[in-house]
């Protein structure tokens, strides 16, 4: 039987061949740097010290449901996410954007969050918050209050209108009188 030669040449199909194998394979890695660094195990909050194995982004995920559910029941009328950093969105925000079509209510990636004397000003300094809202009106309500607030510090009134800047995005929160004068005690308290 005659042997045939190999050349020392690639045949014509071994790179196209190589190049569709490589995709094939790659296209079965769909988790991003992000979703990878996820799914380790959270050390650096406070509940990983009392619960083995704790996981943050899960909490967070717990959180985005409770928030939703509280909101749609109307429990609450705007509700705030933890402030999140873009890593931590880009694990949350698909989780985040289910729940609010799952109780059918309007949600706002909020990059900017109202700042008012209820909470530190840097609370959410570079961070995404989510605003869950009962309903459009209730989202509409938060960015005229955020508008109020712009006008007020570009006409230099802000001193005069910040005390009804805190209680009405304290009303929004749906937060008792209680709860907003004892924010505005601590945070005075903290920024004197």
């Amino acid at each position: 039987m005659h042997k045939k030669k190999r050349s020392g040449k690639l045949s014509v199909w071994a790179v196209p061949l190589w190049l569709i194998a490589f995709f094939l394979v790659s296209c079965g890695e769909t988790e991003t740097k992000n979703e990878k660094k996820a799914a380790q195990p959270s050390t650096d909050h406070p509940a990983s010290k009392l619960i083995q194995g704790f996981h943050l982004p899960s909490y967070h995920a717990g959180s985005i449901s409770t928030s939703a559910e509280f909101v749609s029941y109307g429990c609450k009328k705007l509700a705030l996410s933890a402030p999140f950093t873009d890593e931590e969105m880009d694990v949350l925000l698909k989780h985040a954007q289910q729940k609010a079509e799952e109780y059918a209510i309007p949600i706002y990636m909020e990059k900017e969050l109202l700042v008012t004397r209820l909470f530190s000003p840097t609370i959410a300094e570079g961070k995404t918050v989510i605003l869950f809202a009962y309903n459009q009106d209730i989202l509409d309500e938060y960015m005229a209050l955020k508008e109020f607030k712009r006008k007020a510090v570009e006409d230099g009134k802000l001193e005069e209108v910040e005390e009804e800047i805190a209680w009405r995005f304290g009303r929004l929160l749906s937060y008792t009188d209680e709860t907003i004068d004892r924010l505005l005690r601590e945070n005075n308290q903290e920024q004197e």
